[in-house]
Formats: C-alpha cells, structure tokens, sequence
C-alpha cells in the first residue's frame, strides 16, 4: 500500500556525491571524459550507420561539446582548489 510505496522512494545521490577530495572527485572527472569519448565514437558510428541524421547527430554533438567544456571547467576548478588549499584537498 502507501507506505510500501514510501518506503521504496530514496534519495539519489549523483555519482561523485561522498567523494570527499578534491584528487578523489579529479580522477573520477576524468573517467566521465573518457566516457565522453566513447560516446562521440558511438554517435560517429551511429551516423555512419545512418541510424542518425544529420540534424541529430550535430545536436547531439553539440550537447557533448557543451558537457566536455563543463566538465574540464570543473576539473580545472578542481585543481585550483586544491593548489589553493581548499578544504577537501587533502
């Protein structure tokens, strides 16, 4: 009943959620740009394959652009805070 369906709702976290250092937060930042990589080579294969369009492969594309230039942002941002002695770099 209801409380059986209160008692299935969680909280979700996003993966790095409990990553407490800075170094710990970097590398798994740099794993999500490897799978960023792996998702171009999958769309690239996707359009070759025709199973995109044109128009969709380069939204797509263009999100993944978007994702890559956030995601070296934070690692960056990252780094500086632990260059600087933030707390979470040790």
């Amino acid at each position: 009943g209801v409380q059986y369906e209160k008692a299935k709702i969680h909280v979700k976290h996003p993966p790095f959620y409990g990553r407490h250092h800075h170094q710990e937060n970097i590398q798994f930042c740099r794993i999500a740009r490897g799978s960023l990589s792996e998702t171009l080579d999958h769309l690239n294969t996707a359009l070759d394959e025709e199973y995109l369009s044109d128009k969709d492969y380069g939204e797509l594309r263009s999100m993944l652009s978007d994702t890559w230039k956030v995601l070296n942002g934070f690692i960056a941002y990252l780094k500086k805070c632990a260059a600087d002695g933030v707390p979470g770099s040790e």
